[in-house]
């Protein structure tokens, strides 16, 4: 283990390195490359982000488990979101612009400002749960994976992993974000090729029945595509990536390569679910990440997979960990007028440390991965009607807008709160925030006639 030791510290060296560099702008460009690269990244960078805040924890515990329990029932999540990057790829221009002309940085600075800062508020609060749920399953899955591999406690691995990219954040913010994107690719497609040349020879033996693809019956398979395809429309990652893209061109190109990327991921990750259970190297679908590492991992590759899972689990901490900081910093202190633009900065680097710190503490927890990564996409039905109709440029009332966020929000709660928060009933937020929407509008335009 002493190769692995090294080959990590010299990976976490880079990154720290890539943070300090990353500051070097000009005193005019600093806020605009701290929270959003200055809006300046090619387009095949803009994808390489959304996949690698995609390809994480959730892929090797939630894809994974689904490949392991469900077989091609996991098709339902991933169609859901590579056939929706299409749709997105074609909004993604006007995203983009909207974005560069108003100074955004967030999906909530647009229903801000076309309704309200209480609107915003609900959008806002929404975006920071999106991302908070998102992390917690990397500080779920990822140290118990390096506890089974390195022997470490999981608090350790969390430290450590947390430690190095709230390092590099602080120092770097969204600029050093997309950089260090492009190495932790470039091992996760190593370990992707590697893994799978090892198992296609044998095919036919591992993978599972075609007729899997129905294992979640009808209801569970039209939830959990429409969960999916939701999210990824009003996913508040993507959105921040169009954002930080150079042209309305590179957007669109961007959001393509995503489909195509992502279709690729979720199969890989799948058919590792079905290897696992095909093998009998794990009791459960939540013993498939490790069992991934234990078995089909060479031993010679073992030094670098090690390194190519902190890199993906880290990748995602950091997109994570920026967008729920972000939400509370922009979302809520800037739009409410408790701080000044030029403040920003400053308290987005004092609240990622509030935020690494809470998901550090939840390392010892024994949530469900597959619930809290529901819950995460769930967040995203909050703003989704609101979102698409700004997109289409259907015209809202802001009480239509807010009171249609805010009971979602309220089912969301309630859901988790009841447990009704799982299968069709993850859907709920969205049954119930349209028909408010509707009621409240057509209502605002009978009085306004």
């Amino acid at each position: 283990m002493v190769t692995v030791y090294i080959l990590l510290a010299i990976f976490f060296t880079w990154l720290v390195w890539i943070g300090y560099r990353s500051r070097n702008v000009s005193k005019d460009t600093k806020i605009g490359h701290f929270l959003i690269a200055n809006r300046s990244v090619i387009g095949v960078l803009v994808a390489i982000g959304v996949v690698m805040s995609w390809v994480d924890a959730t892929a090797f515990g939630y894809v994974g488990g689904m490949g392991y329990d469900n077989g091609w029932g996991v098709t339902a999540y991933a169609l859901g979101a590579s056939i929706t990057f299409l749709l997105v790829a074609y909004l993604a221009p006007r995203i983009r612009t909207i974005a560069a002309n108003g100074n955004m940085y967030m999906m909530t600075d647009i229903i801000r400002q076309k309704f309200s800062k209480r609107a915003g508020l609900i959008s806002g609060i929404a975006v920071h749960l999106y991302f908070a749920f998102w992390m917690l399953v990397q500080f779920i899955v990822g140290p118990v994976v390096i506890q089974s591999l390195l022997g470490i406690s999981t608090l350790e691995a969390s430290i450590i992993m947390g430690g190095v990219v709230l390092i590099y954040l602080v120092l770097g913010g969204f600029r050093s974000q997309v950089y260090t994107d492009i190495l932790q690719f470039g091992l996760f497609g190593a370990l992707a090729v590697i893994l799978l040349g090892r198992f296609i020879p044998s095919v036919h033996v591992w993978v599972a029945p075609l007729h899997t693809v129905g294992s979640l019956g009808v209801g569970g398979y039209i939830s959990l595509f429409i969960l999916s395809a939701a999210s990824t429309v009003a996913a508040p990652d993507v959105w921040q990536r169009i954002y930080s893209a150079r042209s309305e061109k590179d957007a669109r190109n961007a959001m393509v390569w995503c489909a195509i990327l992502m279709s690729i991921v979720y199969t890989i990750f799948a058919m590792f679910g079905m290897i696992v259970k095909r093998c009998g190297w794990a009791a459960n679908s939540n013993g498939v990440p490790a069992a991934i590492f234990q078995h089909i991992v060479p031993h010679w590759f073992l030094p670098i997979a090690i390194v190519s899972f902190f890199a993906i689990i880290m990748s995602t901490i950091a997109t994570t960990l920026f967008g729920a900081s972000m939400a509370i910093s922009n979302d809520i202190l800037f739009s409410f007028g408790l701080i000044k633009h030029e403040r920003v900065v400053f308290w987005q680097r004092i609240i990622m440390v509030i935020v690494i710190v809470s998901g550090v503490a939840i390392t010892a927890s024994n949530l469900n991965i597959i619930s809290v990564v529901n819950y995460s996409l769930a967040t995203c039905l909050v703003p989704l009607p609101v979102v698409l109709a700004v997109l289409y440029k259907i015209e809202l009332s802001e009480r239509a807008a807010f009171f249609s966020m805010l009971a979602s929000s309220l089912v969301f709660i309630a859901g988790i709160a009841f447990g009704f928060m799982n299968g069709i009933g993850l859907l709920w937020p969205l049954a119930v925030g349209v028909p408010v929407l509707f009621l409240i509008e057509v209502f605002s335009r009978k009085k306004t006639a």
